[in-house]
């Protein structure tokens, strides 16, 4: 279970854009939006809004018309830039409104970044007007949905004993996602030897934080980075292969009477299991700490979950992140919402571009065990890895939580 905060209500306003021939990202239509703003903001007096509205008009009007027709609009951008706004050039509006106009030939040649800016640049030039390399270079690239998610894969078998499967027996989701987080850290640096003791985590983490065997189920995944980094882990031992259940009966590990309650109990089982299960040296996590990507939320727009990820994910060395969410995503179809929220948190260990849903997928590394029982069917679950893949909008519309592991 993933600790809850109560918040004030998150609202959303989003303005849809109606273009022909295709659906337009939720960022998209934010820069587009910008960008006639913009324009009108900045325009002249001596220009006559028709001007404007023209522009914007044709703008819609030539995104299904022919090569001439587009060539035609960016000269008639790059000439209404010049008569009709303050300065008479880019340069002389606020970078990101400049950023914003300069971006909007691109959605008619999406995904060829490089003609977009030529044509632009071609117009620039033989208007004469000056716009600076800098300003050029930051033009915000237009891409298909398949550009905007390219291909990351974290898990195989080789990295499967870091982001291992797990299957947890009670509401500890929150630590199995941040052990393995830790610990594929630690692989990804060449320092990981053994797994993490996932039991003696979620022990430790309780008798730090919550102080109440009763209440181990309930956490938050910063707990568990702070612990680790803090402490170091317990090497994956026998109480592991025994299982997280026996927890529950933990006379197995430790006698405790009856007029003992919870709270005495869980410092005298966090020593018992430091001293007879976590012999030898503890993994070390130096510098491991979390950073907060989305925090409190009641479901996201599909475009900001996907460009958020894409960031974090854009790295030489990708970290997996820790993802709080409803499990109600398991069952969800594509474009549904969630019918209820059981809060949970787990991996985000890859992404890839699905053609039959046209959206970004995510691969989820559960603790859910090596069963697909729970599973929408339609969703491709990998048993020996425990991971499956759901569609973006349906992780966007049941997010919780969305954090990055690593320095």
């Amino acid at each position: 279970m993933l600790l809850r905060v109560p918040i004030f209500a998150n609202f959303l306003i989003s303005i849809v854009l109606i273009m022909p021939s295709f659906v337009l990202a939720k960022s998209e239509e934010t820069r587009i939006m910008n960008a006639w703003f913009a324009l009108e903001a900045y325009m002249s007096r001596d220009c006559s809004i028709d001007r404007f509205v023209n522009l914007k008009s044709d703008h819609s009007s030539a995104l299904n018309s022919s090569e001439e027709s587009k060539k035609i609009w960016v000269g008639n951008l790059v000439t209404f830039l010049r008569e009709c706004t303050y300065g008479g050039y880019p340069e002389g509006m606020m970078a990101e409104d400049a950023r914003s106009v300069l971006a909007l030939p691109g959605l008619f040649w999406r995904g060829n970044h490089k003609k977009s800016i030529a044509l632009l640049r071609q117009q620039l030039e033989a208007q004469k007007v000056f716009v600076s390399q800098d300003l050029i270079d930051d033009v915000q690239k237009i891409e298909t949905p398949e550009q905007a998610c390219p291909t990351v894969l974290m898990l195989n078998a080789a990295t499967s004993i870091a982001l291992r499967p797990s299957k947890q027996a009670s509401n500890t989701c929150y630590v199995h996602a941040a052990v393995k987080a830790a610990d594929y850290y630690n692989y990804s640096r060449g320092t990981f030897t053994d797994p993490t003791s996932t039991v003696a985590t979620i022990v430790g983490v309780g008798k730090s934080r919550t102080g109440d065997l009763a209440a181990l189920g309930s956490g938050h995944p910063s707990w568990v980075i702070s612990y680790l980094e803090e402490n170091g882990g317990c090497k994956a031992n026998a109480l592991d292969k025994i299982g997280e259940k026996n927890l529950e009966l933990a006379d197995s590990y430790l006698p405790r009477s009856r007029s003992e309650n919870s709270k005495t109990f869980l410092p005298r089982l966090d020593l018992m299991i430091q001293k007879t299960f976590c012999q030898g040296e503890k993994n070390r996590f130096d510098g491991l700490q979390t950073q907060t990507l989305f925090e409190q939320m009641n479901g996201v727009p599909d475009a900001e979950l996907r460009d958020t990820v894409r960031r974090a994910l854009d790295k030489e060395q990708p970290q997996p992140l820790i993802v709080g969410f409803c499990s109600e995503a398991f069952m969800m179809e594509s474009g549904s919402r969630p019918f209820g929220c059981s809060d949970h948190a787990a991996l985000i260990v890859g992404q890839r571009f699905d053609h039959q849903l046209n959206q970004c997928t995510y691969q989820i590394l559960n603790s859910w065990g090596s069963s697909p029982v729970g599973y929408l069917p339609t969703y491709k679950f990998e048993p020996k890895y425990g991971a499956v893949w759901i569609p973006s909008d349906v992780l966007g519309a049941s997010l919780k939580g969305l954090w990055k592991v690593g320095k």
